[in-house]
């Protein structure tokens, strides 16, 4: 009990649990692309009783009223190209409304709010009907698997054994079409979650927490002492795998959990849970006859499984590698080794049951569990689930065994082997290094080294390659095809440029008729009347597409998103530096000299500055790369006036695009490096690292949080309004360029004046 309670109840295990949970929670409700989900639900729960003619029934006629809807709204404010299409419109509505469809339509309601409903009614109609084609056709799938395996099986002439008992065990492992019942249900907040693999990862971060406290009597020259005790060897370790059981379950459960209920407030309601789970396309080939409610059991101790797996496997290597930072490199690097082997190895290759004897297999179910797939073992076919199942439990019990028996036969004092003497020599070559680097050099070491500098940039690195995503555009799909055309320009506008598009619309005209040549023309007038109102301003502005500059110097979720990221990652990085002396106990011995009393201040706040940098660099470099690779390249615009930007149309300014761009990153990096003074100055008034990260973390991250689940008001508590320039005030700005000199004297005197 001492054992759980040191370890579990620990301040570092339980903050790294609360981090876990809220990042889980966070980034899922962030991250969703889909909004629709409401009406999905809505349809779904209204069509649910019906039978599958009944919904396409309900669904033409859905889409009956959507059509009247559009044609009603063409005829009411539109303008036709001809005569001719407008009586089509008008024939279309006298058919489908009566002789009296004018007098009908002036009673309809076209205000914004209802067109975008009939959009999102209709997306989700579009889903419905796809799934409905599914669940139709899932019994005939089922036959013909049967059918196939069946000619495979009573081939006569088939040279290959394996391919005729792969066959049989294919008939034998699908269901029969009448034993599995597919129901239409809710099933995106399931689906969701069953793809998604960040609860996994934090879990992952949660256990290698809990196997790192495991060495606490390793790294303060305890384990000699512990050793030698009786129930200091075997029984501590037998002990310790109980505890990184119970560790693995509570976290991964409630990790878990919290990215379970994030998908439901984002997608809606879970489906029924007594439905056979192939109601979901994404069950296609798992051949269990398993509920939704025993798939959602089954997930949570596969993640449970997967993730106990890596801390045995974590904690193997710590122990029988003795040098602490040494086990740490070869951890990584066999980790790194298991993922390559899980997701870069294909189907038909030799290695390709490395896949599934993995560590990290059971925490991918979409990649291990819902894709069937025979291997040939020695000639006979063994599912790749079998495979993973019968590794897990193996692995569990052979790996649980030596980590006890090591610790039971493995002495803390051996005599040196040529390895460890390899290990001397360099370990002397970088004392020597450190002792040339001075006094910055020791800073950088006990951030990076002692503080977690380095696993903290590693996680920084994953979460934005995990992350990174197409910018969202505040535009709308009809002004996303008018930013198309102007990017097709891309210069300044001037009669030649204006009598192109011209030529273009006469040109559509001469074709015949057709929706998307009216949709098409509609389009190009409207981008020629928006050219010719800049052009007769007689500014110089130019013709570019808006897209990517609405999404880099846009408002909203997009720019929060990437702050929260930049603002929780600098704190973790600069919450530690000057509460870590409070922790080990060293401000008497720094306050003996003066290098101590003032340099040694002076280095942590150029460190802090550093690593706000270089999350700013990070941060930048992501954004722009994503944004690029979604629209393309826009380098060339960057010489054009800003004005040519719509957000920046009624300004006076003659910057350019690159000019600006430039004054944006460096009040972002302004922004960033205030956060980090700010994390220092919070790092003095407390006595350990642990208080520092939960402190720093309320005051800066919470209202970025907030302000991203769209709670307004906090966003101005924080400086989470900085990271987005356009939207801030430049008052604020002002306001933290004078705010960050006084953080630097505030630091330095309240250093000098710590009490020893």
């Amino acid at each position: 009990m001492k054992e759980f309670k040191r370890v579990l109840l620990s301040g570092s295990v339980i903050i790294v649990l609360c981090i876990m949970c809220v990042l889980c929670s966070f980034f899922e409700l962030i991250s969703s692309g889909w909004h629709n989900a409401d009406e999905y639900n809505e349809v779904i729960e209204e069509y649910s009783g019906l039978s599958y003619e009944e919904c396409y029934a309900e669904i033409e006629a859905a889409r009956e009223e959507y059509d009247v809807f559009w044609d009603a709204y063409t005829l009411y404010f539109g303008e036709f190209v001809n005569s001719k299409h407008e009586k089509q419109v008008r024939k279309s509505l006298e058919g489908k409304l009566g002789p009296d469809y004018e007098s009908i339509i002036a009673g309809m309601d076209f205000s914004e709010e209802r067109q975008h409903r009939l959009s999102k009614i209709n997306n989700a109609l579009g889903k419905l009907e796809s799934q409905l084609e599914y669940l139709d056709s899932f019994p005939k799938y089922l036959d013909t698997v049967h059918e196939n395996s069946a000619k495979g099986s009573l081939n006569i002439f088939a040279k290959n054994i394996y391919n005729k008992r792969n066959s049989i065990k294919t008939d034998e492992d699908y269901p029969k079409s009448d034993e599995i019942v597919v129901k239409l249900t809710t099933i995106e907040s399931f689906d969701n979650f069953i793809c998604g693999k960040f609860d996994s990862y934090c879990a992952l971060i949660l256990v290698i927490a809990i196997v790192l406290k495991f060495a606490d009597e390793k790294k303060k020259g305890l384990w000699s002492l512990v050793y030698g005790c009786k129930k200091g060897r075997g029984k501590l370790a037998f002990k310790r795998v109980i505890v990184l059981l119970v560790g693995a379950v509570i976290g991964t459960f409630l990790i878990s959990l919290c990215r379970l209920i994030s998908c439901i407030s984002e997608y809606g309601s879970l489906p029924d849970l007594s439905y056979a789970v192939q109601s979901s396309q994404l069950f296609k080939h798992f051949v269990y006859p398993l509920s939704f409610g025993q798939v959602l059991v089954l997930s949570f101790i596969l993640k449970i499984t997967g993730t106990f797996l890596v801390g045995l496997f974590f904690w193997l290597l710590m122990q029988g590698i003795r040098n602490y930072k040494f086990a740490l490199i070869v951890s990584a690097i066999v980790l790194v080794a298991e993922y390559i082997c899980l997701y870069r190895i294909p189907d038909s290759f030799t290695l390709v049951p490395l896949r599934f004897a993995n560590v990290l297999a059971p925490l991918d179910l979409e990649h291990i569990f819902l894709k069937y797939l025979n291997i040939n073992i020695f000639g006979y076919p063994v599912t790749g689930t079998v495979i993973t199942l019968a590794f897990a439990a193996v692995f569990m019990l052979a790996v649980s065994a030596v980590i006890i028996l090591m610790s039971h036969f493995q002495k803390p004092v051996k005599p040196a082997g040529a390895t460890p003497r390899i290990f001397k020599k360099i370990e002397c070559a970088f004392v020597r290094l450190r002792a040339s680097a001075g006094l910055s050099g020791v800073e950088i070491r006990k951030s990076f080294v002692f503080q977690r500098g380095m696993i903290i940039i590693a996680v920084l690195f994953l979460t934005v390659y995990y992350l990174g995503s197409a910018p969202y555009s505040d535009t709308t799909m009809y002004d996303k095809e008018v930013a198309t055309d102007a990017g097709a320009y891309s210069c300044e506008i001037s009669e030649e440029v204006l009598d192109d598009i011209d030529s273009q619309i006469a040109e559509l005209k001469r074709l015949p008729e057709s929706v998307s040549k009216y949709q098409t023309i509609k389009a190009l007038e409207a981008f020629k009347a928006d050219a010719q109102s800049k052009f007769d301003e007689n500014r110089g502005i130019w013709l570019l597409n808006q897209a990517p500059y609405a999404s880099l110097f846009g408002k909203g979720v997009y720019q929060r998103k990437w702050g929260t990221i930049a603002f929780a990652f600098t704190v973790l990085l600069c919450a530690g530096l000057f509460s870590f002396e409070k922790q080990s106990r060293m401000t008497s011995l720094l306050m003996t000299t003066v290098r101590g009393r003032r340099k040694s201040a002076v280095r942590k706040i150029i460190l802090a500055l550093l690593s706000a940098v270089f999350v700013w660099a990070v941060m930048s470099a992501t954004e722009i790369y994503e944004t690029y690779e979604y629209f393309g390249n826009f380098a060339d615009t960057l010489r054009a006036p800003l004005i040519s930007i719509d957000y920046f149309r009624e300004s006076t300014t003659t910057l350019t695009i690159g000019q600006y761009a430039v004054i944006y990153y460096l009040l972002k990096l302004l922004c960033l490096s205030a956060v980090a003074l700010t994390c220092c100055a919070i790092s003095l008034k407390v006595e350990n690292v642990n208080k520092a990260v939960v402190s720093s973390s309320v005051l800066l991250l919470t209202p970025g949080l907030l302000s991203v689940l769209d709670v307004p008001l906090v966003e101005y508590a924080s400086f989470i309004r900085l990271w987005s320039p356009v939207e801030a005030h430049n008052v604020s700005f002002i306001f933290c360029f004078a705010f960050i000199p006084v953080l630097v004297i505030f630091i330095i005197r309240e250093w000098e004046r710590v009490k020893v």
